[in-house]
């Protein structure tokens, strides 16, 4: 009897195996990676925020960080608010992103009179 309800066990605990392999582990493995990644940030590292703006490290906490957005321009975030932290390539410059316009880009002038406006569509 005993066997029989161990075989009828079997594909609950195959199961909770693959979903442990699946899911559990490699969002563990993710979790200590960024956790790594947020303490060893130092003064001087190009950040990403989650929210997707970068900036410069210039001063670091315990719980947070300084972060320069902009010459003059520093916020307090949490640690946890780093998503990346920018590579540097063996020149010391950071590496641009395949999708990264910020320097071409340029304000819409109007034709009629050459002045800047805003980019806006018409609906």
């Amino acid at each position: 009897m005993f066997v029989g309800d161990l075989v009828s066990l079997l594909p609950i605990i195959a199961i909770v195996v693959v979903f442990w392999l699946f899911v559990i582990a490699p969002a563990s493995r993710r979790q200590k990676a960024t956790t790594q990644m947020q303490s060893a940030i130092a003064v001087g590292d190009e950040v990403v925020l989650t929210s997707g703006i970068f900036g410069v490290v210039t001063g670091v906490a315990d719980s947070h960080l300084l972060v320069q957005l902009a010459p003059g321009v520093d916020v307090k975030v949490a640690r946890s608010a780093i998503g990346v932290v920018v590579p540097e390539d063996s020149d010391g410059e950071t590496e641009p992103d395949e999708t990264d316009e910020a320097d071409d880009l340029e304000p819409h002038t109007d034709p009629a009179d050459g002045t800047s406006a805003p980019d806006t569509e018409e609906r």
